[in-house]
């Protein structure tokens, strides 16, 4: 392979939109293969509510990224790397599962702390707000950068109302696509 395969690294609290970017972005290029921690907890333990052995999840985890990579599928990471530890020891742990080149855009969904919490309270697994002020504070405390390892770190296209912005979210996929071709041609 020629080029570096674009991988999307989410970050945001709960209910912020990181799941419904993803299926979006599958829907659209279902060549993407969603590696998601709530998933894996479902798998492991029968319910995504239950956090279990953080070394069983990333476990599962990696797998499913190294087999995505060894198929030249591009990832999704879908979790809520709201803390900077979490984020550069992850991108460390999936460089050294190959030698295929990754390119890693962080997308932080900025939505609002209060319509996370309306949107949790809307939805079948809720997660605690107090969890969710938490993680928010963790992600202010420790805002993503570039020197984590991402290629590149944008903030989630939003409408006025407040919804994810898919029309701006897939032109940025594209103008990445092309970048990366240009830089690496075949």
């Amino acid at each position: 392979m020629s080029i570096s395969l674009p991988c999307h690294f989410l970050v945001g609290v709960p209910a912020s939109g990181k799941s419904h970017f993803a299926q979006e972005v599958v829907k659209r290029d279902p060549r993407y293969v969603v590696v998601s921690t709530d998933a894996v907890r479902e798998k492991l333990y029968g319910d995504a509510i239950i956090q279990g052995n953080w070394r069983e999840i990333e476990a599962e985890v990696l797998t499913q990224i190294q087999a995505a990579i060894a198929q030249e599928r591009p990832v999704i990471y879908d979790a809520t790397n709201v803390r900077r530890s979490w984020r550069v020891d992850f991108l460390q742990l999936v460089k050294d599962l190959s030698d295929t080149p990754l390119t890693w855009v962080a997308w932080v969904m900025e939505v609002p702390v209060e319509v996370c919490k309306q949107r949790n309270g809307d939805r079948p697994r809720v997660v605690p707000n107090h969890v969710i002020e938490r993680m928010a504070e963790s992600l202010a405390q420790t805002p993503v950068t570039t020197a984590e390892g991402f290629e590149e770190v944008r903030s989630l296209p939003l409408t006025p109302q407040g919804d994810i912005d898919f029309p701006e979210v897939f032109k940025q996929l594209d103008r990445l696509s092309m970048r990366l071709a240009h830089r690496n041609p075949s």
